[in-house]
């Protein structure tokens, strides 16, 4: 007897279900069907598989990227455009891409990093990329994500580079690969993680710019020196809108055996104004020396054509100044520039200069302090002596120098002989033995030592006693002249040789106050708060004047720091700045030098925009700052920036901008008919009024 499944009736031995005519011999069982099931599941998800793994993936452009892209697996063409970053903690490497849409940020992690950095992938600037990753849409930014080195595949920008003169790279050259070699001119590192080495060649000057995260990875950049010649492969990329270089990896920067020329060598009588601003490389004969605050000036002559050499602080610090005297034969090479109808050549590293032949020596006549008279003027004078009084001032000191037959002025400058050393051998009451040329200033003869070797100590004091009174600065000597730019002030001096400078410990704690930092402070790095109440520029940087409430003083902020403060529009006068800072000394002055542009923080951003405008044809006298606002008229090109003439309907103007400043005025906007506002300092220039801004921000179009 059996049961059959469709009715649950008794069927007994039958085949069919006699009470519901089920077909009970051939009926298919449960379990059949779901072994089938399975089968059929199995041999779907193969076949699905086996034309998913072969199906492209799709390309995408920036553009299209929505958010209901996010988690979508797709592939990106482009070139890259910023980066790479690497950062050795979390092992990421992040960089942007770049199409004819859009950019997009790509971020590679961990394994996919190690990957890319063992197969030598990590891409660079310029560098032509199609990679596939995972889309990540997050508050409408798209970023994607590398899930396999493999999936990358890039040609580098320096492929096919061609080898270009410095001077033929611009703006419109981004992104493309070259091959230059220079000599480099100046090392700086803004950050950690970047160095910046200058280079130049005959046609001009370049940054090059390294990032120096991956060193452990793709080893250390070759030892590279000032004045070194090299060869480097890069690409071109853009720092805000001067063009730069990027190098990749250290072992793109190529040592040359053979020296670079920097300029080409033409006769003196041969230098005109065609040469204004172009490098060249002369020669002649030092018929005049100098010596002055801002600067030193050589006149040199060959025949009857004359050329100033003016040597900035920082260079004539680490020159033998002794050599350089009237009647030596002098090589030099640098820019020329047209001062007041005047030709100059300006070199930028002392090594530029380079002594042929020293002045025939000039024997020195030794007289008692009494006998000279104004028929030694220009002499070389041997005396000796008892320092009497000492008077210190910016630039050195004077002392009264006494023999039994009168006194004589003994005038030290600090560029010929160093402070401390004039503290320690210049004190009341010694008896020096000094040779030295005769000058006069205000009718009052004085002799002036070239170097410490003109100066010898016969005898000491028991009692040493101070070596100088403070006094009110003294004037300088008629033979100093201005320098070359209006607006001048301190230049960084370097060291005597490469070797840099022992740090001093760090400076921990709170905020100190202005007047707490003095001359022992010098070395020592601390951490101060004012607010800016004036403003400056030279010609290497800019100066900023801080006041604390307790005292003022002054920060130095060389270009190469400058560029990188962040949010720098904003350090202005008002602005309420933090600053961490090595504490430096200039001609006997402190001031703060930051090792990076990240030390100075704005707390409250400054403008000069508060300044009240003055119409131009009420403008005073030179030496105010004001304000002023109008059209521009005319915009005019010289070799050291731009004179742009300001027309407010009451007078015209000629506002002038040095390199330094222009930099960082927007070029495309300094243009005929732009409405503009000017602060600056007013001076004249060749009988009429001018204002020089100390800043690219004082000046703002309408």
């Amino acid at each position: 007897m059996s049961t059959c499944p469709s009715c649950g009736r008794d069927a007994g031995t039958n085949e069919i279900c006699p009470h519901c005519g089920a077909d009970l011999k051939r009926r298919l069982r449960v379990r059949t069907f779901g072994i089938l099931s399975i089968v059929v599941a199995v041999v779907g998800v193969a076949i699905l598989l086996f034309f998913a793994v072969r199906a492209p993936v799709p390309t995408v452009r920036v553009s299209d990227i929505q958010s209901t892209s996010n988690y979508a697996y797709v592939q990106l063409n482009g070139v890259v455009s910023r980066g790479p970053n690497y950062n050795p903690d979390s092992q990421s490497i992040t960089f942007w891409l770049r199409d004819d849409t859009g950019e997009i940020m790509v971020s590679a992690f961990r394994d996919q990093t190690q990957e890319l950095i063992a197969a030598d992938r990590v891409p660079a600037p310029g560098d032509t990329i199609a990679l596939q990753g995972t889309l990540r849409v997050r508050d409408g930014s798209p970023s994607l994500t590398i899930d396999s080195a493999d999936s990358m595949k890039l040609t580098r920008a320096t492929a096919a580079a061609a080898d270009r003169p410095i001077g033929s790279i611009t703006s419109d050259d981004n992104l493309q690969g070259v091959r230059v070699v220079g000599e480099v001119r100046q090392i700086n590192a803004p950050f950690t993680g970047l160095k910046l080495i200058t280079l130049r060649d005959a046609t001009g000057a370049i940054d090059v710019a390294l990032p120096t995260d991956f060193e452990a990875a793709f080893g250390p950049t070759p030892p590279i020196t000032i004045g070194q010649s090299i060869q480097v492969l890069g690409a071109v990329t853009k720092f805000e809108d001067t063009p730069q270089l990027t190098v990749r990896r250290g072992a793109d920067i190529t040592p040359l055996q053979e020296a670079v020329a920097l300029a080409k060598f033409m006769s003196l009588p041969a230098i005109t104004e065609a040469q204004v601003g172009k490098w060249v490389r002369t020669q002649g004969e030092i018929s005049q020396v100098t010596p002055g605050d801002k600067n030193t000036k050589f006149t040199l002559s060959e025949g009857d054509k004359r050329l100033t050499v003016l040597i900035w602080p920082n260079a004539w610090a680490v020159l033998p100044q002794a050599d350089f005297q009237p009647g030596a034969e002098l090589t030099v090479q640098g820019e020329v520039s047209l001062f007041r109808g005047d030709l100059e050549i300006v070199p930028e590293l002392a090594s530029d200069l380079e002594v042929l032949a020293r002045a025939a020596p000039v024997e020195a006549q030794a007289k008692s302090i009494g006998s000279i008279t104004s028929d030694d003027l220009k002499s070389l004078i041997v005396a000796q002596g008892t320092i009497e009084q000492a008077v210190a001032f910016s630039l050195g000191s004077r002392y009264d120098f006494s023999d039994p037959s009168g006194t004589i002025i003994l005038l030290v400058w600090n560029s010929n002989i160093d402070p401390q050393k004039q503290r320690e051998i210049f004190t009341v009451g010694t008896a020096l033995s000094v040779t030295g040329e005769i000058e006069d200033f205000n009718r009052q003869l004085e002799i002036v030592p070239r170097s410490l070797e003109d100066v010898v100590v016969i005898t000491t004091p028991a009692t040493p006693e101070p070596t100088a009174t403070a006094a009110p600065e003294a004037t300088v000597t008629p033979t100093a002249t201005l320098a070359a730019t209006p607006t001048v002030g301190p230049t960084k001096t370097p060291a005597a040789t490469n070797t840099p400078k022992p740090t001093e410990a760090v400076v921990s704690g709170p905020i100190v106050p202005f007047s707490s930092i003095t001359q022992d402070s010098v070395g020592q790095t601390v951490t101060v708060r004012g607010k800016v109440v004036d403003t400056s520029s030279f010609s290497a940087g800019f100066k900023f004047l801080l006041d604390d409430g307790s005292g003022r003083m002054s920060l130095t902020l060389f270009d190469s720091t400058y560029k990188f403060v962040p949010n720098r529009a904003g350090l202005n006068l008002g602005a309420d700045v933090q600053v961490t800072a090595e504490v430096t000394e200039f001609r006997g002055v402190q001031e703060l030098q930051p090792k990076s542009g990240r030390d100075v923080r704005i707390i409250t951003p400054g403008s000069s925009a508060a300044v009240p405008v003055t119409s131009i044809n009420q403008l005073g006298k030179p030496g105010e700052l004001v304000a002023i606002e109008g059209s521009i008229t005319e915009v005019k090109g010289f070799s050291s920036g731009a004179n742009v003439f300001v027309d407010d309907g009451t007078g015209n103007v000629r506002v002038t901008l040095f390199n330094n400043v222009l930099a960082y005025v927007p070029k495309d906007r300094l243009v005929p008919g732009a409405a503009v506002r000017v602060y600056g300092k007013l001076g004249a220039f060749g009988g009429a009024l001018q204002i020089v801004p100390a800043l690219g921000y004082d000046v703002i179009f309408k």
